[in-house]
């Protein structure tokens, strides 16, 4: 993956000055060249096919075996282990001679100072896996196939060669993706095998590489990987739940007792549950982080049944671009798989700007986003401690927001490199509490404040810096590396603000 990574930021390079177009590489393909299997190929408006990236990555492939097997050895098959048996193994990992196929290549320039590339990636190749279960070989994985558009996020770009610091990537959305098992006769007393094995592969696909996971690599000297691990949001969208109306009869009593959950990419929000009605009036409000303009916004009503699982009455979903250029709507929206219904959703879109201006109206308090990539520490240990002696992790407080990292892999300055974000009102009158401990006992490495006032008054408000930890541990001298950014919510739109990209 490193290595077609790389292909990549090169194929960016080859770009400047336009000269795959000079060279003809963004006419038509060849009309050789092999569809992808029983996926029906689309030419999309302003894609650039790349006949040349899929050769690279056909010389590539004969690696990628290797890759693949690693993947699935640490994260696919202990889940497998845990849902089928602990004799679960992949005893094999062949990817076959048919490499993944780049249909097309769309090119942005969103930000200052970063590219972004969107890749239309099919496989519908020869691989071959073989899986052990109480016997070596006892089933097999064929005729995978996969359909889905990778993001490839090159930022910072600087004025120096490589010219790009770094690369994420990540899939939009879940991409299609399906497979065949083979000796099925040896397994099929194993409840639900077949529904569980795809489950779980497409969940662990999601978990590494659908958004917001993804995965980054630093190529230019010097560039920290918070530039890459805390991404700048498109912004935040109000979510306004006021009613629905003519719901269907879940009961068989004419009522219902409804509730609306409300999904934006990773985050969900609820409504509360509405007794015995057939309209049904919520007004409530939510606020979500919009990280791709491409996310959609999915609201879906219930009947909650005290017996089984409750029943859909239908879903709503509204393409946040749309919200972005009208700015804000306020419309009934037909709820789809019901029988009926409509629920009433108010929307207004909210750009982040990063003028300290804004917050000196005394009159008014505006909304504002925080945002704090926890990067690393250092100081930890004792004298007599090695690394694998402590389980550090970060805990985040904002008055009733609390967040808490992941446990640092053992180094003698534990890395976490995570982003956490924070909604707020009144920014400069609160203060951040963060406190790094060890998530197996009560050890507490040290604790600092910060005055978020300090943030509003720095260079477009940004601090970007090591803090030191009041520890009441002897023998060490804990810091912890920040990286804190204040933004300031606004319907208006400004060209610096969507420029903006936390440089």
């Amino acid at each position: 993956m490193a290595a077609v990574l790389r292909c990549l930021v090169d194929w960016w390079l080859n770009l400047i000055g336009e000269i795959h177009r000079k060279f003809g590489i963004g006419g038509d393909s060849d009309p050789s060249s092999p569809n992808c299997g029983v996926f029906k190929r689309v030419i999309f408006p302003e894609t650039d096919q790349a006949e040349w990236l899929n050769k690279v990555i056909q010389q590539l492939w004969p690696f990628v075996g290797d890759f693949m097997a690693d993947i699935l050895k640490k994260n696919v098959e202990p889940e497998l282990k845990k849902a089928v048996m602990d004799s679960f193994t992949f005893s094999k990992v062949d990817m076959g001679t048919k490499p993944l196929r780049v249909e097309g290549v769309r090119v942005y320039n969103i930000r200052r100072g970063e590219i972004y590339m969107d890749l239309d990636l099919c496989y519908d190749g020869d691989a071959d896996i073989d899986i052990g279960l109480l016997v070596s070989n006892a089933a097999g994985i064929q005729q995978i196939k996969l359909l889905g558009t990778l993001r490839v996020v090159l930022k910072p770009l600087l004025s120096a060669a490589p010219l790009v610091g770094g690369v994420s990537v990540f899939f939009i959305t879940n991409p299609i993706l399906d497979f065949d098992l083979t000796n099925l006769a040896n397994i099929m007393d194993i409840p639900m095998f077949n529904t569980e094995l795809h489950a779980i592969i497409q969940r662990q696909l999601s978990d590494l590489l659908v958004f917001p996971k993804r995965m980054e690599y630093i190529i230019g000297e010097g560039v920290k990987f918070s530039k890459l691990r805390c991404p700048r949001p498109q912004g935040v969208l109000a979510i306004h739940v006021k009613e629905a109306k003519d719901l269907m009869d879940a009961d068989g009593i004419g009522i219902s007792d409804p509730y609306a959950k409300v999904k934006v990419g990773d985050q969900t929000f609820q409504t509360a549950i509405l007794e015995n009605r057939k309209d049904a009036k919520w007004d409530q409000k939510f606020d979500a982080l919009v990280d791709l303009a491409e996310e959609r916004l999915v609201v879906t009503v219930l009947d909650e049944d005290t017996i089984g699982s409750d029943e859909c009455l239908g879903t709503a979903t509204v393409h946040i671009s749309r919200v972005i250029e009208a700015g804000k709507i306020d419309e009934w929206f037909p709820l789809e798989g019901g029988e009926k219904g409509s629920i009433n959703l108010a929307l207004q879109w909210y750009y982040l700007a990063n003028d300290a201006s804004m917050l000196k109206n005394e009159r008014e308090c505006p909304r504002c986003l925080l945002m704090v990539c926890v990067d690393s520490a250092k100081g930890l240990l004792k004298p007599d401690q090695k690394p694998e002696d402590v389980s550090p992790v970060v805990s985040l407080s904002f008055k009733e927001q609390e967040f808490t990292s992941t446990e640092a892999a053992a180094a003698p300055e534990p890395s976490w490199q995570q982003d956490f974000r924070f909604l707020m009102t009144c920014a400069g009158e609160q203060m951040l509490s963060l406190k790094v401990k060890d998530s197996k006992n009560d050890t507490v490495y040290g604790t600092v404040e910060i005055d978020i006032k300090d943030l509003i008054g720095a260079p477009d408000m940004v601090l970007d810096q090591s803090y030191p930890l009041f520890s009441e541990l002897q023998g060490i001298t804990p810091e912890l590396n920040l990286k804190l950014v204040l933004r300031v919510l606004t319907p208006d739109t400004d060209p610096r603000w969507l420029a903006d990209s936390f440089q």
